[in-house]
């Protein structure tokens, strides 16, 4: 029985890590929408006061129950720095600069860097395989950055904070591992979605403030195109996916589940192209293969 209980629980893992994945793959496509009409800083804002009324519910309502201790508050501090705070800044930001394909290509080096933490964290071995697989990526990523310099387009601050938010969310990764064996899934996002509001909310304040702008945060709601784009970042691709990667790092380890950013990546492209009408290059596609190919590296006969 409880083989059967163990797949059982793998199985929803995969299944809350494809559909974890499709949310983040449109989620690129919300943020450069969104970023029309408001600043980055707002927009970070307006993300997790959705997030936490969106997660609130279920605990307003009984459904579920949340630890938020300061034992536990004090617990998540490292990783809630990591995300919300880091990964989202650095996303953000940098679709300001870069596009949102360019965003889907470079999230495929997660699994690489995860790759890394845990042999600098975690002491796990990497084969001679696995090393030339980070490199093969990492050489994917320089290609498509040397390569930009011959557009318009061309941003290295872009190109870097979304490889920043890359480095956040795949040291997370390893981190939040530990930590699900402590904390519930749902108490873990819980915090950390206060954490984003309460940070953001000083942070978008204070700009607004010195620039001397108005702190009326309601009016650009009445904007149907940010109010839509709010309730999928907020809502759906904030709070819901926070939950089931976290419920999935309790079942899978952290190398499994990094391995699904390759689902977010190639949605995120296909709704750049197709949505919002970004061009896809020759060196896009040369540097996302040696990404790939990394990858396939990386991950081949990986120990848990």
């Amino acid at each position: 029985m409880k083989g059967v209980e163990s797949m059982s629980d793998s199985h929803k893992a995969y299944i809350a890590m494809v559909a974890s994945s499709a949310i983040v793959g449109l989620s690129f496509m919300f943020v450069t929408i969104a970023l029309e009409v408001v600043s980055p800083l707002d927009l970070l804002l307006y993300r997790f006061v959705f997030a936490v009324l969106f997660g609130s519910v279920p605990v307003i309502i009984g459904v579920v129950r949340v630890r938020m201790t300061m034992k536990a508050v004090i617990d998540m501090l490292p990783l809630a720095t990591l995300y919300p705070l880091l990964f989202f800044t650095f996303q953000t930001f940098g679709l300001q600069w870069g596009t949102s394909s360019e965003a889907g290509i470079i999230l495929a080096t997660v699994p690489i860097f995860t790759a890394l933490w845990s042999w600098l964290y975690l002491k796990e071995s990497l084969t001679k395989l696995q090393l030339a697989g980070i490199m093969m990526s990492l050489a994917g990523v320089l290609w498509i950055l040397i390569n930009q310099t011959n557009h318009v387009t061309f941003s290295v601050l872009g190109i870097s904070l979304l490889l920043g938010s890359t480095l956040s969310i795949s040291w997370y990764n390893v981190l939040a591992r530990k930590l699900s064996a402590r904390y519930s899934f749902y108490t873990m996002v819980y915090i950390m979605s206060w954490f984003g509001l309460l940070v953001f909310a000083v942070m978008s304040v204070v700009s607004r403030v010195i620039r001397g702008q108005s702190l009326d945060y309601l009016t650009p709601l009445l904007n149907k195109q940010l109010l839509l784009a709010m309730l999928y970042l907020g809502g759906l691709s904030s709070f819901v996916t926070a939950a089931l990667n976290n419920y999935a790092l309790s079942k899978i380890s952290a190398a499994k589940m990094s391995v699904f950013s390759h689902l977010s990546t190639i949605i995120t492209i296909a709704a750049g192209i197709i949505i919002l009408g970004e061009h896809l290059y020759t060196y896009h596609i040369i540097g996302a293969a040696f990404i790939l190919l990394g990858i396939i590296g990386v991950n081949y006969h990986r120990k848990d």
